[in-house]
């Protein structure tokens, strides 16, 4: 098994220009680099494919013959790629790597036991890192770089008249062709002083570049890659299935960037992101399969739950947000997490739409959780992944059920501990799918959750005194908010529905007094009046 670490920092801590051009470049790059890092592998066991059990998410698992020339040429293998790493990303990234012995019935009855140690293996290498050799080369590699950092990572080192390094110059010129469809990616053997600008450097003396399928037939390559498009005609080591949905644009790079996601929302104009991932994943491996007689608990199951949970977000999302053109771009979706981002009101719908989804193809069996953010289009991507991430967490922190989403914000404590602002953590069934409440309260489609239901109600209210009731709103959402601390001025609240059905007779007072009467109504229509006050600002 092996395993990179360092994969979230190294992806989403830039902060130049250019740093949404080169993100999905950037987690396609990494993906690439294990692929083939495991192919040069084999390749030196005189292996195929076929013992490669699973790669994805910035894993891999290998079924290998328990020799001792196996055993030597992997750790060989291991001392030259651990030194190419720390030559060429220092300590941002690290590659782990253990084997474990089994026997045929291991592998045919207790599989889960086996993917267990092995784990256990990986993870002491990660906690013992470096030798005294290897801190000895980082420090020298440190005095002799350039006093210069990169502008997109940050790094410091060898950097062009961009004020950019090697890879991340090489990330943006490639990124306009990572989404094109007739792409294929192709391995060739380059020593690192001579590799072309647009091309990233791979271990052992390798490069990886990017051409149309005709480019391809051209020159001999050492491997070659194809993307979403199984073919024939070409030496390929595999095709790789990418989550690669993008709105398209008609700017010189062909997707849109944050600002144009920004600029075509609906109402407020910002940009969402989406962040989730698969509940108790490792759980699922481990005793998913357990049966009285182990019948079920076999190498070929574990390997092909794999495949198919890699096919959903890798393929299946595609579909999903091509299916109603949605107006965003998949930055990362592989293994069994994602990272979407796109106008705020799009977000929100298609994460509904991927999880119910992901629901229909588990069968109700797995689960995800999910956070969605809501942030200016100009904020730092690395603070909008931290921070989304945060949001994720809290979604699958809320119970041992997990299977939620935050939308826009987590809990808020003071310095005691107490509650200074409640979250917003939904179970999916309550997250509103706003394309389904008709936004000018025209039509009047039943709702499916009562966040759904106030905002429907809100819209057919409001619709025709849109100012008034905006300062109305604001007035509600301000004693909804200081109700989070205290209990809500029953009063004040009475009066402003009074003043309210003056200019809309239509008001159901009511109806708007039984929500504040349980804490889970009152939270309802917190997020709906925010989520009105969104889409009706100009």
């Amino acid at each position: 098994s092996c395993d990179i670490s360092g994969i979230q920092d190294y992806i989403y801590t830039i902060s130049g220009t250019k740093a949404l051009r080169s993100l999905r470049a950037r987690s396609l790059y990494l993906e690439l680099l294990l692929e083939n890092i495991l192919d040069d592998l084999l390749y030196r066991l005189n292996l195929s494919r076929c013992n490669l059990l699973y790669t994805g998410g910035g894993h891999g698992y290998l079924l290998l013959p328990n020799t001792d020339q196996t055993k030597d040429i992997i750790e060989d293998f291991e001392k030259e790629l651990k030194s190419w790493f720390l030559k060429e990303f220092n300590i941002s990234l690290y590659i782990a790597s253990g084997y474990t012995h089994c026997n045929s019935e291991e592998l045919s009855k207790n599989i889960g036991q086996v993917y267990e140690r092995v784990g256990k293996k990986v993870a002491v290498k990660k906690t013992q890192r470096y030798t005294t050799d290897d801190i000895l080369f980082l420090n020298t590699m440190v005095r002799q770089q350039e006093d210069r950092e990169c502008i997109e990572c940050n790094r410091t080192g060898s950097i062009n008249e961009e004020k950019r390094c090697r890879i991340c110059q090489a990330l943006i010129e490639i990124s306009p062709e990572v989404t094109r469809e007739d792409t294929y990616f192709v391995v060739s053997g380059i020593s690192e002083e001579n590799l072309p600008r647009a091309t990233l450097p791979l271990p052992f003396n390798r490069a990886l570049g990017i051409k149309t399928k005709q480019e391809a037939l051209k020159d001999n390559y050492i491997r070659i890659y194809s993307k979403n498009q199984p073919s024939v005609g070409l030496d390929l080591a595999t095709n790789l299935w990418v989550g690669d949905y993008s709105v398209r644009s008609n700017n010189k790079y062909g997707t849109k960037d944050f600002e144009e996601l920004a600029h075509e929302a609906q109402g407020i104009k910002r940009i969402a992101v989406l962040r989730a991932d698969v509940d108790n994943l490792g759980q699922a491996f481990i005793s998913g399969f357990k049966s009285k007689d182990a019948h079920y608990e076999t190498i070929s199951r574990t390997s092909t739950l794999s495949r198919q949970l890699s096919m959903f977000f890798k393929f299946y999302v595609n579909h999903v947000l091509k299916d109603k053109n949605r107006n965003a771009i998949i930055i990362y979706s592989g293994g069994d997490d994602m990272f979407i981002v796109g106008s705020w009101n799009e977000v929100i719908d298609l994460a509904g739409e991927i999880n119910a989804a992901f629901n229909k193809y588990t069968q109700g069996t797995l689960t995800i959780s999910a956070g969605i953010g809501i942030y200016n289009h100009s904020y730092p991507i690395s603070r909008i992944a931290l921070e989304a991430g945060e949001l994720e967490n809290a979604a699958k922190t809320k119970d041992e059920k997990k299977n939620k989403v935050t939308l826009f914000r987590k809990a808020k404590l003071d310095e005691r501990g107490n509650a200074v602002e409640e979250d917003w953590i939904l179970g999916w069934e309550r997250l509103p799918m706003l394309d389904s409440v008709d936004t000018n309260g025209l039509e009047h489609p039943t709702p499916v959750s009562g966040i759904e239901d106030k905002l429907l109600t809100l819209r057919k209210v409001f619709r025709r005194d849109s100012e008034h009731g905006k300062a109305f709103l604001y007035k509600i959402l301000e004693l909804l908010r200081q109700s989070n601390k205290d209990s809500i001025n029953i009063a004040r609240y009475a009066y402003l529905l009074q003043r309210a059905q003056e200019k809309n007779p239509s008001l159901d007072v009511t109806k708007f007094y039984q929500y504040i009467k349980d804490p889970r109504e009152r939270k309802e229509l917190e997020i709906a009046v925010t989520l009105y006050s969104y889409e009706t600002r100009k």
